[in-house]
């Protein structure tokens, strides 16, 4: 997976991000915390959420997943 810089901070992510829009949302927490396994498998390290994705729940779907990769 291709690596981008994030400006001058040092830090590096993936060129290709996830766009957690449909977290949480069509599907239980159990889905989409297979979702994000699926996406981090496949290299992806970047992924956006929002206050309004998912009813106001991907963010914390996400936080949980992140726990246990970080």
């Amino acid at each position: 997976m291709d690596k981008i810089a994030l400006g001058s901070s040092g830090r590096q992510t993936t060129r290709l991000g996830f766009g957690g829009s449909s977290l949480m949302g069509a599907m239980g927490r159990r889905d989409s915390l297979a979702m994000l396994e699926s996406a981090f498998a496949a290299g992806i390290r970047h992924f956006d959420v929002a206050p309004m994705y998912g009813y106001g729940e991907a963010e914390s779907c996400l936080g949980e997943f992140m726990q246990r990769h970080s």
